[in-house]
């Protein structure tokens, strides 16, 4: 992400970036945040969304499907429903197998639907899975001739509170020049909701592709940005922005139109990369034998040669004896233009696993056998979903041929046609998903947009606003991710740079902001290869929890003092010099060999450390490293205590035990508790300790939500501290006190009940996601905005607006329900944690660890294993009984400790 929008590319090495300035962040975030917002608003605008359907000249239909009174029963119907897909009316066989190896596209509940699939009756099974009772009325595309006619409808008008909702639509994904209206081709004309018509504003090969996709999968409605946002509406098209992620999740399909045509060579190369694709992952890949035996199970077979040439794996050698058809293929694909724009990029990466790519079908092409394209979706183009794709693109035999060719041509020894264009494709291929700064947007609103809807966030800046007063676009981001409890833009090891650069804090005791590190000046630099940074089971951090002032920031998290070493001499005196080794083995024939061996070693001390651990009686230890290194799908259960490791693991059953994220050294993040083990013994160990109490200068707005003058706080005060009568009587007058009843219920269930609701931290993230479900549907019935109807005593109208949210109601309600969905209140005073820092006997060295629920989800992500805690000291400022007590940070460290969401302590940082 370029740090300003001003500047359009990056400079030469070396040359420091205009950017954040110290004495200017403390006065600028605050101000930025005076525009921010609750999304509830954009939420609300994605409840009754515009539809682009056939037009049948039926005006009466209108008049129903806009209605406010759409039957609330789905078994209601207004009329027995009926129609065939395309396919389905033409009678189209469907080959055996059809439903490809990565089809990930959600179905209905058609008892043997594979039968029925064969039966093309009518109703078909696409109308069927496709329709409701809600939207069966908005007539079908009809399956004769080239549809002309057009009219943009709803299902619901807005302020309808359907429960259930209608989403039975084809959400488009494309580039808007992508494919131009044809010279002296009239663009289609559209009937808009005032009943007026007008041209369409997307070319005609746009609509033509939609409308062949739409009506060969049984779709009635067609969801495309230019033509269901009024683009002449800036307050609409400011809430559209903001909500796009809704769209694209809601949506039953979403279409990828790529203007790439694959012609049958490049169709076979895709078949056979993902054959392999399928033989890599059953199988254990490439080893070696070497000097890590005491790592490593009997050596396997393979050889970097084989590999990189594809004689070995790949099924087809007539194909793969040329490289530059890999090359041609995969470059073909990556650099088309849709992977090029940035509202892509979100769209792409928000729908990811429902999410098909459509490619123009050549002429001739046999794409029969293929397990790779799904010839159910589509007829008119080929139809590959975006995963499978991805995991085509980015395998291991790809990016070793590729990696094979670049080093050729950096030899001067390459024959191929387009080297020139190699690297930039090695570049792009990275999760599909290209840089920022390929992405062609320069527009600061949209940016900032655009980086909130793909991480999720809850409160978001008014872009109009922000973008006219701060051309700043890293202090906005750096603000925004902020008042959303996120503080991934602290993590130095996110920082990519092209030269040397060192971490530098400011040290200066008048210094604002002693954790804005000097890295945040470089956003340019920002690179993560996390693709899901929140994890499986992660929910929403709440923005409750921090907030920014001109003062510094408040925040809760762990304050942990390093005090106690834990001596492991037995380990090192076994491995460390096997260990040096490997760290200066120069003799592997290939990195991927060596990585490999990493991964072993790297696996098989883990696990012999927390065996010492708990062999000394340090559990409390073991298990911070096992909830901050194991794999989730390696065990089907919920371990979550060495006490449940398999007794007797054999080093063969330990692959894949933990889930290891590689640093730019060749080893993993995780490495670095070996290292102190192998050098120095063992580690320190800290404790947790009780911050200093939080004193605040001033009136703060936890969220950083603008507030009018009269609804200023007038003294400190923090919602989370409500009391629990409160959180009782807000329940009732949100009629939902029957989940209290069984929350209670459940608390004096049978202990096998509890176990199957979950228990421990999976327990506590279950009840979390089920309250934010619950905040949700506050929000979707309108609960949230009948303030005028509260007279609630003690809570200001401010603390009001900003308790009812949903990540703020989760994380309120969550230990009041934990017991009773079977989780339990997590335990604090013993918790111990293991950092990358050397501590003191006298416990002088403190660290903090920021509360953050994207680092506490499970699987957990990469970035737990980074410098997520911060090295601090204690600030004492005034004199005698105005003397208060705060912390500033002075590093950042890597760490490992027990997960934890609960029990959390206030701590300001000046």
């Amino acid at each position: 992400m370029i740090d300003d929008t001003c500047y359009s590319r990056h400079p030469s090495p070396g040359t420091e970036i205009p950017g954040i300035q110290y004495d200017n962040i403390s006065q600028d975030i605050p101000r930025i945040l005076e525009n921010s917002f609750v999304r509830k608003d954009a939420r609300f605008w994605a409840t009754s969304l515009r539809f682009l359907t056939y037009d049948d000249g039926d005006d009466s239909l209108d008049a129903v499907t806009t209605s406010n009174t759409v039957s609330n029963s789905r078994e209601d119907q207004k009329a027995p429903l009926h129609g065939q897909c395309l396919p389905c009316k033409n009678k189209v066989t469907i080959p055996p197998g059809h439903i490809c190896g990565n089809h990930m596209i959600m179905r209905g509940d058609i008892p043997n639907r594979e039968a029925e699939l064969h039966k093309h009756r009518d109703p078909c099974v696409h109308v069927r899975e496709n329709s409701c009772n809600d939207c069966q009325n908005i007539p079908l595309f009809p399956n004769e001739g080239k549809v002309t006619k057009f009219r943009i409808r709803r299902v619901y008008q807005p302020g309808n509170t359907q429960k259930y909702r209608c989403h039975h639509f084809v959400a488009v994904s494309y580039c808007w020049s992508n494919e131009p209206t044809a010279e002296g081709e009239e663009k289609y004309r559209v009937v808009d909701e005032d009943k007026k018509e007008r041209y369409m504003r997307a070319s005609n090969a746009t609509i033509d592709r939609c409308v062949a996709f739409a009506r060969e999968n049984g779709f009635r409605m067609i969801w495309i940005d230019q033509e269901c946002i009024n683009q002449d509406d800036t307050e609409e098209k400011q809430l559209a922005i903001q909500s796009m992620d809704y769209v694209y999740m809601a949506a039953r399909t979403c279409i990828g139109l790529f203007r790439a045509e694959l012609p049958q060579k490049h169709l076979d190369c895709l078949r056979e990369i993902h054959k392999t694709c399928n033989y890599f992952r059953g199988s254990r890949g490439p080893s070696t034998d070497n000097q890590m035996s005491p790592f490593l199970p009997k050596a396997l077979t393979g050889t970097i040669q084989e590999l990189s040439t594809g004689r070995k794996f790949f099924t087809n050698r007539e194909i793969f004896a040329s490289r530059q058809i890999i090359a041609d293929t995969v470059s073909t694909i990556v650099n088309d233009r849709w992977n090029s724009r940035a509202w892509i990029l979100q769209e792409a990466f928000i729908s990811t696993f429902n999410m098909i790519l459509l490619f123009p079908r050549v002429s001739g092409v046999n794409v029969r056998g293929s397990l790779l394209i799904c010839h159910e979706l589509a007829q008119s183009d080929i139809a590959i979903t975006l995963e499978a794709m991805r995991q085509c693109l980015c395998s291991l035999p790809v990016r070793l041929v590729l990696e094979k060719m670049i080093e050729d041509e950096r030899r001067g020894e390459s024959s191929y046609d387009s080297a020139d264009v190699l690297p930039i494709t090695m570049r792009r291929l990275q999760f599909f998903y290209p840089p920022a700064e390929l992405r062609e947007l320069q527009n600061v609103e949209d940016k900032i947009a655009i980086v909130a809807n793909i991480c999720g966030y809850y409160f978001r800046l008014n872009t109009t606003e922000v973008a006219m007063t701060h051309n700043s676009l890293a202090t906005c981001i750096l603000a925004l991710s902020l008042a959303n409890n996120d503080f991934s833009l602290l993590i130095p090891q996110l920082y990519h740079f092209p030269g040397s650069n060192f971490l530098k804090f400011p040290q200066d005791e008048n210094s604002p902001f002693s954790w804005a590190h000097s890295f945040v000046r470089n956003f340019q630099y920002l690179h993560s290869a996390d693709g899901n940074p929140f994890g499986a089971t992660a929910v929403q951090d709440t923005p409750l929890l921090v907030s920014v002032s001109s003062r510094g920031l408040w925040l809760e998290g762990f304050l942990w003092r390093v005090d106690k070493f834990i001596s492991l001499t037995p380990l090192q005196t076994k491995y460390a010099e096997a260990w040096r080794k490997l760290a200066n083995d120069k003799t592997s024939s290939s990195n991927i060999v060596k990585e490999n061996t990493v991964k072993l070693a790297t696996t098989h001390l883990l696990f012999e450390i927390i065996m010492y651990l708990v062999a000394i009686k340090e559990k409390d230890v073991a298990n911070s490293i096992l909830h901050s290194t194991l794999s989730l799908e390696w065990s089907r259960r919920n371990i979550e205590s060495v006490d449940q490791l398999p007794s007797g693991l054999k080093i063969e059953n330990r692959k894949e035990m933990f889930s290891l994220d590689r640093s730019p050294d060749g080893k993993y993040y995780q490495c670095w508790i070996i290292d102190r083990v192998m050098e120095k013994g063992g580690f320190w160990v800290g404790r947790l300790v009780n911050p200093p109490p939080v004193e605040l200068d001033e009136p703060r707005n936890p969220t950083g939500v603008n507030t009018s003058p009269s609804m200023e706080l007038d003294e400190p005060s923090n919602p989370t501290e409500i009391s629990i009568p409160l959180i009782m009587n807000l329940f009732n007058m949100l009629g939902y006190s029957k989940i209290l009843k069984v929350s209670s219920e459940r608390r004096t269930s049978s202990s096998r009940d509890r176990e199957r609701v979950g228990s421990g931290h999976i327990g506590i993230l279950r009840v979390l996601s089920f309250l934010t479900m619950i905040g949700e549907g506050f929000e979707a019935e309108g609960k949230f905005f009948e303030f005028d109807e509260w007279v609630i005593p003690d809570i200001s109208n401010t603390e009001l607006r900003l308790l009812l949210t949903p990540p703020t109601l989760a994380r309120l309600f969550c230990p009041v329900f934990a017991a009773g969905a079977g989780g339990s209140s997590e335990k604090s005073a013993s918790r111990e944690a293991i950092f990358d820092i050397d501590g003191t006997p006298d416990g002088e060295t403190l660290v903090l660890t920021p509360l953050q629920t994207i680092l506490e989800s499970i699987p957990r992500p990469a970035m737990r294993a980074m410098s997520v805690s911060w090295v601090v000291d204690m600030v004492y400022q005034g004199n005698g009984d105005t003397e208060k007590t705060k912390v500033r940070v002075k590093d950042k460290v890597q760490g490992m400790w027990e997960h934890a969401i609960l029990n959390a302590e206030k701590i300001e940082i000046v």
